[in-house]
């Protein structure tokens, strides 16, 4: 066992330090950004994006600055669906992209 799984309190501490440790990094671009008098152009949440993947993927597109031929080619949205789909599902597969893990489940802890 590793040492942030040794107990329930630890793991769970590591827990928290690891959220708020994301929630700093997020909050970094938002910061970086204000310090150049710039805004973030379009900020999709995951429960939005997996509500209505298409629809985030071509907003995003349009905050880019990505021509309205490719933001709105159907095909390249349902592959970025896809892909943002295969990347929930998988994130293990992809930690280098996604740097998340698969939950572990009790047996593996």
């Amino acid at each position: 066992k590793t040492i942030c799984e040794a107990t329930p309190e630890i793991e769970m501490q590591e827990s928290i330090n690891q959220c708020q440790m994301l929630m700093k990094m997020q909050a970094e671009v938002y910061w970086s950004r204000e310090a150049l008098n710039k805004s973030v152009a379009y900020d999709l949440s995951i429960e939005d994006f997996h509500k209505l993947p298409r629809e985030g993927a071509k907003n995003i597109g349009k905050a880019l600055g990505i021509c309205k031929a490719a933001y709105e080619a159907p095909a390249l949205l349902d592959f970025l669906a896809a892909v943002g789909q295969d990347l929930h599902d998988k994130p293990a597969a992809h930690i280098e992209i996604t740097l998340m893990h698969d939950v572990h489940t009790q047996e593996e802890r």
